[in-house]
């Protein structure tokens, strides 16, 4: 089977604290670069993230298919519910933002898009590993690195490891899987950050936000899962594949630990001067 084109899309707002891991996570993806596309949506950016954006298309733009920069004017950047206090305005424009990158996918004429969010660092291989499957809705499992007081974190309490973004349909509640084994690939209810949909389902209509009954009570990419289901299109998890989620500045250096211990090989840091 011939590889296929594929749209690596990321919504991100002050990102410049792992953005140049984060690209350089795309950098080394095996897959023939003229094949992917990066749209990338930079939700009013007020650090260094508009510049790294710039000198990784500068440099890439010729040997990637696309690289597309979309800049929103947004005052109050809120692009994962750690950007804001308020989850009830969060999610909200969260959603807004990866409905326009599921536009932007649509746009490329891509048969793939594959959503990476823009503080998660993956393996060279997660892209063939999800595509592998065939399946219109795989993702991967994401190592969260800090626990839920986020006090400990700045009193520089060391990070764990917990597998926690997909969930499903328990004793008529949605909750986050508490059951698994890695080295696996699981049907899910809902699952997100890090995953792969095909042309079929990219054209299904679904969105974020509009068919959920309460998005912002569960989880960032909850809702989008939500309308998968109204459409009976299958999602999955595949806990063979794993990616870092940095989440917090204070946790970039140990997070590219984990990534080294995993993987052996750090991504190299793309669009900063050396």
């Amino acid at each position: 089977m011939s590889d296929k084109r594929v749209a690596i899309t990321a919504p991100m707002a002050n990102r410049a604290w792992c953005l140049p891991y984060w690209l350089g996570c795309l950098t080394t993806l095996d897959y023939p670069r003229e094949l992917l596309s990066v749209h990338i949506i930079d939700d009013g950016s007020t650090d260094a993230t508009p510049a790294i954006l710039k000198a990784f298309r500068a440099k890439y733009g010729k040997t990637f298919a696309a690289v597309e920069i979309e800049r929103q004017p947004w005052e109050n950047p809120a692009t994962s519910a750690r950007d804001t206090q308020d989850r009830g305005d969060g999610y909200p424009r969260l959603a807004a933002l990866r409905n326009m990158a599921l536009e932007m996918a649509q746009a490329s004429g891509a048969e793939y898009q594959l959503s990476i969010d823009a503080d998660i660092l993956v393996s060279p291989g997660l892209l063939r590993g999800l595509q592998a499957h065939g399946l219109p809705y795989v993702s991967s499992m994401i190592w969260n690195d800090i626990e839920s007081d986020r006090n400990r974190v700045a009193v520089g309490v060391p990070i764990i490891g917990r597998y926690t973004n997909a969930g499903g349909l328990f004793q008529g509640r949605w909750q986050p899987m508490k059951r698994y084994e890695l080295g696996k690939l699981y049907p899910c209810g809902y699952s997100g950050a890090v995953y792969l949909i095909d042309r079929a389902t990219l054209d299904s209509g679904a969105r974020f936000g509009g068919e959920n009954p309460d998005p912002g009570k569960h989880c960032e990419d909850y809702s989008y899962c939500w309308a998968l289901q109204l459409r009976d299109i299958p999602r999955s998890i595949d806990t063979t594949l794993r990616a870092v989620h940095l989440q917090i500045p204070q946790c970039l250096q140990e997070g590219l630990g984990v990534y080294y211990a995993w993987f052996r090989q750090l991504p190299p840091a793309v669009g900063v001067k050396r």
